[in-house]
């Protein structure tokens, strides 16, 4: 069984205050999620990302903390990988502001609405080095 490992570092002198582990299964045990990228929201909110290759979509899930206790529950679902290459997510967040998601790829930035429906994408187009 794999499963996320959650660190609290204490401000003061930069150590490990607590440890959580935990999984997240999305119906059987053997459907853990292992998790991308996280984005911490606030001392009690979490929201973390999930590729699941076989259906051909992210999921996000939020992870509320109460005291030592975890809740789950999906939030969003994309409709489809967002990129045809295998390249790995270098990064993912959340805008309050705009309640929208970001994944980043190496090249590539796609928002997501609360949704999980893709509102655009961006791409980053490298000078020739000349």
């Amino acid at each position: 069984m794999r499963s996320n490992e959650l660190l609290q570092i204490d401000e003061k002198d930069m150590q490990v205050k607590r440890i959580w582990t935990f999984a997240v299964s999305n119906g059987k045990r053997e459907n853990n999620r292992h998790f991308l990228n996280e984005d911490v929201i606030d001392d009690n909110t979490m929201l973390a990302l999930f590729h699941g290759k076989s259906k051909h979509r992210f999921e996000i899930w939020k992870i509320t903390r109460t005291g030592n206790s975890f809740k789950v529950k999906e939030a969003a679902t994309t409709d489809g990988d967002l990129i045809s290459n295998s390249s790995q997510v270098q990064g993912f967040t959340y805008n309050v502001a705009h309640k929208c998601y970001y994944i980043a790829f190496n090249d590539y930035l796609f928002k997501i609405d609360a949704k999980g429906n893709l509102v655009n994408y961006y791409t980053l187009i490298m000078p020739s080095g000349k």
